[in-house]
């Protein structure tokens, strides 16, 4: 995932749900970002495949915000 704010975020929250061919819900998953986000940087997170999922929507569903990054 990349972070587009102009934040420094952390602990970032994720919902996966795994869709369908005719893009039902096959399942949702709450996982979390690895580590400290700076702006314009990014990050992963881990999560098991969902049985008859082709593809996955991601949705960030709350952070914390560190600081305001720097201008440079």
């Amino acid at each position: 995932m990349r972070n587009d704010s102009p934040y420094r975020v952390t602990d970032v929250q994720l919902e996966v749900e795994g869709l369908t061919p005719d893009e039902r819900s096959a399942g949702r998953r709450v996982v979390w970002a690895l580590g400290d986000i700076e702006p314009g940087g990014e990050s992963s997170f881990v999560t098991e495949a969902m049985d008859g999922a082709v593809t996955y929507r991601i949705t960030v569903t709350s952070f914390d915000l560190v600081s305001v990054g720097s201008k440079h």
